[in-house]
């Protein structure tokens, strides 16, 4: 190698940058040129070093913000903002993605498929027949009834999906077993409450106040209504473990049930005992262990019993009870925030029903106020990408955060906040 044909060169500048790829498109590994590292070595010494990269990526913060008078027209009409409880969830989860959904009006059109959605909606179905045929006594019935009610269902997939009817079979065969367990969980829980069936589908139209003339506009339906005397209580049905925390509560992930007990005494006349998730799903996993350890009793080897009590627990209703503890469930077995001291069923936790109506309308007002200024920041709560429909548009490459507290009320249990203050 002719050394002078390179001198010039190394001649421009005191520093020379030699940059190559690290491999191909088949995945092997590239080096530097053997004739320019031989020439470096016997030219300047046998010392290279790695040019120092600041930064691979770098990331422009960008403020998503529109005229207010473009926000106007695309949320709200005649100064009232209108949509239902899960699509305002979706604004506080990530501005953007109810800008593009709600705003623009951007609807994925998606293939029917029998996916776990659809599964859902068949097992809704029949806890909603069965409670409007046969009221307290709703498992039971739905237990007789049961392939009488998702035949005629599958059967329609059948019919939809010819070359899948194997397929098909199995995964009724599968939704069976799932119903029937949720419907023998239920009817245990049945004999220990004095709650009875109210309503189901419960048609939702309501309306917060922000403002003179501004308001907001809620729609939606409450799956099922129960009621023992002056008390009432709301239960949404879900194919999966749901839970409500004062974390998710405050950050406005969870509307939903909050939402539908702030106007409860309202729809039905009376008094609001409690909200809970009721899930007929399975968890995906169970516990093989065949022993258990604490410090104060070392290993124990688990019987049936033991693997049944962990069975039910993971059934449990989820959520909040405010008042009429033990005519809710007498055993404290059923319902996760309730349990036993000194014989008498009790709440883990007193939520208070007033903080948790005021800190529901702080987010309603936030709402409001937000889109009013046009604000559809890509403010993305950990999780929201995952299933997001516009990830192709969005282009999102932040960092996910987690969900914080956007309301002025600082915890939901009675006494904290007054603690706090003082």
């Amino acid at each position: 190698m002719d050394s002078d044909i390179y001198s010039p060169f190394f001649s421009l500048s005191k520093n020379t940058c030699f940059s190559y790829s690290v491999g191909n498109y088949e995945g092997k590994g590239a080096s530097l040129s053997f004739e320019i590292e031989d020439f470096l070595k016997r030219k300047n010494g046998p010392t290279f070093t790695p040019l120092e990269l600041i930064e691979v990526e770098v990331r422009h913060e960008r403020e998503f913000k529109l005229d207010s008078s473009i926000a106007k027209q695309l949320f709200f009409k005649d100064n009232n903002l209108y949509g239902s409880v899960s699509s305002f969830e979706s604004f506080f989860r990530c501005p953007y993605q109810y800008y593009l959904k709600s705003g623009l009006k951007l609807y994925v059109q998606k293939p029917f498929t029998i996916d776990s959605s659809l599964m859902g909606t068949i097992s809704h179905a029949v806890f909603e027949k069965s409670v409007k045929n046969a009221g307290k006594d709703y498992p039971n019935y739905g237990l007789r009834h049961l392939d009488d009610t998702l035949d005629p269902m599958f059967d329609d997939l059948k019919r939809l999906y010819p070359k899948q009817v194997s397929r098909i079979n199995s995964i009724q065969s599968r939704a069976k077993q799932l119903i029937q367990e949720s419907l023998k969980y239920f009817s245990e829980l049945e004999a220990h409450t004095e709650y009875e069936p109210l309503a189901v589908e419960v048609e939702f139209n309501q309306s917060i106040k922000v403002d003179d003339h501004k308001e907001v506009h809620l729609k939606g339906y409450i799956d099922r209504v129960d009621a023992h005397d002056e008390y009432f209580r709301i239960i949404d049905y879900k194919s999966s473990k749901k839970t409500l925390n004062e974390k998710i509560v405050l950050s406005g992930n969870k509307l939903q049930l909050p939402t539908y007990v702030l106007f409860g005494k309202e729809l039905f006349d009376r008094i609001a005992a409690g909200i809970y998730y009721a899930s007929f799903g399975q968890s995906n996993s169970v516990s093989i262990e065949p022993y258990s350890y604490a410090k104060s009793k070392g290993y124990t080897e688990l019987t049936l019993d033991d693997y049944l009590v962990d069975y039910k627990k993971k059934k449990q209703w989820t959520g909040y009870t405010f008042a009429d503890e033990k005519n809710i469930d007498d055993t404290a077995n059923y319902i996760e925030d309730l349990k036993i001291r000194n014989g008498d069923v009790v709440r883990k936790k007193n939520i208070s029903i007033e903080l948790l109506n005021q800190a529901i309308q702080e987010l309603y007002a936030l709402l409001y106020r937000s889109l009013e200024e046009g604000i559809i920041d890509k403010d993305v709560v950990k999780g929201s990408c995952q299933y997001c429909d516009y990830k192709a548009i969005c282009q999102f490459r932040g960092e996910e955060k987690d969900e914080r507290n956007r309301t002025s009320i600082e915890s939901l249990i009675e006494g904290e906040n007054d603690e706090t203050e003082s």
